[in-house]
């Protein structure tokens, strides 16, 4: 409250007779009672804004409550979204890691599988050649060592004929068997 506006209130406070005693003149009353109806009038005015002010901050203190627990939720729902994530980030590494050595097993299995077909191959050629050798063989007991093909009734048994070195001993008798 202005200095002027005090003054004036002690003025009214006082009584009748000291008031006339301490005015000069009767304007100076009337301007008194003039400057204290528009005070009183300026204090409800300023009543009334301080009772809208207050309302307003009520309802800021609301607002900034609900706010301030919808941060914190979103704060806590963010840590969870993170630990989620890191959890999934780590799974998604473990399944990389896995996946990796998959491959270098698959790698190494097919390279094996490789190495077991190039030997099965080498096991065929092999059993080819020798199964020709073995047909060549019998294709040559057949014939015999005179080189003619044998009859069917002739069996594969070496001959009893012999020539005549083959029986002699040493003096070129012949052995009897």
């Amino acid at each position: 409250m202005p200095l002027n506006e005090e003054k004036l209130m002690l003025r009214l406070k006082q009584s009748p007779e000291q008031l006339t005693a301490n005015m000069g003149n009767w304007e100076e009353f009337e301007e008194a009672l003039e400057q204290k109806e528009q005070t009183e009038e300026r204090l409800k005015v300023l009543r009334k804004e301080l009772e809208s002010l207050r309302g307003n901050v009520t309802r800021a203190e609301v607002i900034t409550k609900a706010a301030k627990k919808k941060h914190y939720d979103g704060n806590v729902k963010f840590q969870e979204l993170q630990a989620k994530f890191r959890a999934a980030d780590a799974v998604r590494q473990t399944a990389n890691n896995h996946l990796r050595s998959l491959r270098i097993q698959l790698k190494e299995k097919e390279e094996e599988k490789a190495r077991i077909e190039e030997l099965r191959r080498e096991e065929e050629a092999r059993l080819k050649e020798q199964s020709q050798l073995e047909e060549k063989a019998k294709a040559q007991l057949v014939r015999g060592k005179s080189g003619r093909p044998r009859g069917p009734k002739q069996e594969l048994q070496p001959s009893t004929k012999r020539s005549r070195t083959e029986g002699k001993g040493e003096r070129g008798e012949v052995e009897e068997e």
